[in-house]
């Protein structure tokens, strides 16, 4: 019994000095595009969902400059794969970026809907 609770303790204590809030960070595929001031990412799935991307401080000048030149070009795609926080304000869905490792310029679309109208 006194071992259990000697864990239990140690347990507890231990968790007291994780974040109250930390962040959960996923990887989310799609094509990115410049509206506006806002970099918005389309995700490649059925949904297409849309998400604004930013960086930890709300930002999208930091995400912007890690983009190819295309990001400005319509006639390309920028496809990334981002990993970040999923948020939602305002009715909006945000995706606070940690990272972009993994950036493809092309012609096509990764967008699931495009792939079944061809």
């Amino acid at each position: 019994m006194m071992k259990t609770a000697a864990i239990v303790i140690a347990f507890a204590f231990g968790m007291s000095s994780l974040p109250a809030t930390a962040a959960y960070l996923d990887i989310y595929p799609g094509m990115v595009a410049l509206e506006g001031d806002q970099l918005v990412m389309t995700r490649c799935d059925l949904a297409a969902t849309r998400y604004v991307l930013v960086d930890g401080e709300g930002n999208t000048d930091s995400l912007i400059k890690q983009l190819p030149a295309e990001i400005k070009d319509r006639n390309y795609h920028v496809i990334v794969n981002v990993v970040a926080e999923y948020r939602e304000q305002d009715g909006k869905h945000y995706l606070y970026v940690d990272s972009l490792p993994d950036i493809k310029v092309g012609k096509e679309s990764c967008l699931l809907i495009d792939l079944i109208d061809k």
